[in-house]
Parts: structure tokens; C-alpha cells; sequence
């Protein structure tokens, strides 16, 4: 399990009280998160690197020097018998069996030639596949980050904060366990489809598209409201109440006829005197 920031802060030698003044920037989890979710990143590339450097290691003891040591016994041994046969040679001279000055002058077998060695017949690496393996490495490294930027991105919090249930370890080292039990090659299509990454994104934009409307609506709402309560703004439209009252057939207006005043005054006490008002 990754290391929380207050373990790793005494292990370099911060004491309670230092720890205690802190505790406002240990206490804000964004911070705490984006600095637990690098070291955990940091922890995980540290692991990458000892398990290249364990591979290696098993590589040099397992299969390279045993190949090695495996030529160098046969080239000894070859001169041994190679020894071995000049004195029984030197012996048969000696004896007047043979006349070795007739052998050294005599025309040599054409040697058979000699097979090429070929290290991948002994899979052993060359010098021609360490720039694509440390390619490999680093195609790696900026996969990983680019997985967890986009998490952060997605979800608004580091990937450090995912727990595996099974483990209890957290962020890339415990989705790169789970991928490697899956066995997923692909760590960022391994962690797109646990946490479904495109649900997510088209999500976002749906919300993204519903706010605007939102904001288009009460835009327009607010400039409604504010055209009919300023003159200024309002669309112009004819009156419906003018000042201007509209004149009878006689030209005047009802206030100006005497007759027609008195005689509505009359009407008026009489219907009070009919209806005993």
C-alpha cells in the first residue's frame, strides 16, 4: 500500500509539532491527493525499474554467463585435446612410426566452415534491441500519466484515490496488478473500460450542452423581463388607452353636452326612487 504523506514526512525527520503546524495543507484533500497520486506514480516507475533490473539480473546469471561459460569450458577442452593429440603424435615420431614432416606437407582437408553464431538461438539480447526496448519504457511511462491526467480530468480527483477492494493497494499500482491478472497488455484500455471512460465523456458534454441552454433561456427570459419594464426597450406597439377620447355624432364631447348630462342625472334618481336605494 502506498505511503501516506505523514509516514513518508518522519521518515525524513518531521517531528510531531512540525507535523501539527502543517495540518492545514495536509488537511486539504486536493493537495493531499495530487501529491499522494505523484508519489505513488514515482513508486510505481521505481517498481518498473527494480523489476527490469531483477530481469536483467536473472538474464546475466541464468543465461548469459552459463552460455558463456559453456564456450569457454569446450574452447578448453578442445585444447586439451588438441595437446592431447600433438603427443601422441611427437610419441609415434619418436617410436619411428610416423614422420610428421610428410604430414605438415601434405595437402590439408578442406575445413568445413565454421557456423555462424546466432544469439537469438540462445536468447540473448543485442545491442540493436536496446533502443526499442527503452523506447518500449518510455512509450510506458508517458501512458501512464496520460491515463491518470485523463482520470483527473473526467472525475474532477486523482487516480490515487481508486482503492483496489482486493488488495487495498491504490492508484497505477493497483490497476496495473489488476490489468496484469486480467491479462490486459493494454493498461490504458484496461482502465477506460473499468471506469468507462466514454460514458463519462459524453456526460460531461451533455451537462456541458444543458448548462448553455440553460444560460441561453435565462438570457433571453431576463431580456423579456427587461424590455417590459423599461419603455426604452420595450417593442414599439399602438396604444390600447389613448388620451385622446373619441367625440359623439355631434362633435362634442359627453362632458360638454348640458342636456345629455342632466338628463343622465335624472335617470339615475329615478332608478334609486324604482329600486329603493
Amino acid at each position: 500500500m502506498a505511503k501516506k504523506l505523514e509516514e513518508i514526512l518522519k521518515a525524513k525527520g518531521y517531528t510531531d509539532e512540525e507535523l501539527t503546524a502543517l495540518n492545514p495543507m495536509l488537511e486539504n484533500e486536493k493537495f493531499r491527493e495530487t501529491l499522494e497520486s505523484e508519489i505513488a506514480n514515482m513508486e510505481y516507475l521505481a517498481e518498473v525499474g527494480r523489476q527490469n533490473s531483477t530481469e536483467a539480473l536473472r538474464w546475466r546469471t541464468e543465461e548469459a554467463e552459463p552460455t558463456l561459460q559453456k564456450y569457454m569450458d569446450e574452447a578448453r577442452v578442445a585444447r586439451a585435446e588438441l595437446a592431447a593429440k600433438n603427443e601422441q603424435l611427437k610419441f609415434l615420431q619418436e617410436q619411428g612410426l610416423i614422420k610428421l614432416e610428410e604430414l605438415q606437407n601434405a595437402v590439408p582437408a578442406k575445413p568445413t566452415e565454421a557456423k555462424t553464431f546466432d544469439p537469438k538461438e540462445h536468447n540473448l539480447l543485442t545491442v540493436d534491441v536496446l533502443p526499442q526496448f527503452a523506447d518500449a519504457q518510455g512509450q510506458a511511462i508517458a501512458l501512464v500519466q496520460d491515463v491518470a491526467a485523463e482520470y483527473q480530468e473526467l472525475f474532477g480527483k486523482s487516480l490515487f484515490s481508486y482503492v483496489s477492494p482486493s488488495t487495498g493497494k491504490r492508484g497505477m499500482v493497483a490497476l496495473r496488478e489488476e490489468a496484469k491478472a486480467a491479462r490486459s497488455s493494454d493498461i490504458y484500455d484496461f482502465v477506460s473500460k473499468k471506469f468507462n471512460f466514454p460514458a463519462r465523456r459524453e456526460e460531461i458534454t451533455a451537462k456541458v450542452a444543458k448548462e448553455h441552454d440553460e444560460k441561453l433561456l435565462a438570457q433571453g427570459y431576463a431580456k423579456r423581463v427587461a424590455e417590459e419594464a423599461n419603455p426604452s426597450l420595450r417593442q414599439p406597439s399602438i396604444s390600447r388607452l389613448p388620451f385622446t377620447a373619441v367625440k359623439d355624432s355631434k362633435g362634442v364631447m359627453p362632458w360638454e353636452n348640458a342636456e345629455e348630462r342632466k338628463a343622465a342625472r335624472v335617470e339615475r334618481v329615478a332608478q334609486k326612487a324604482l329600486l329603493g336605494v
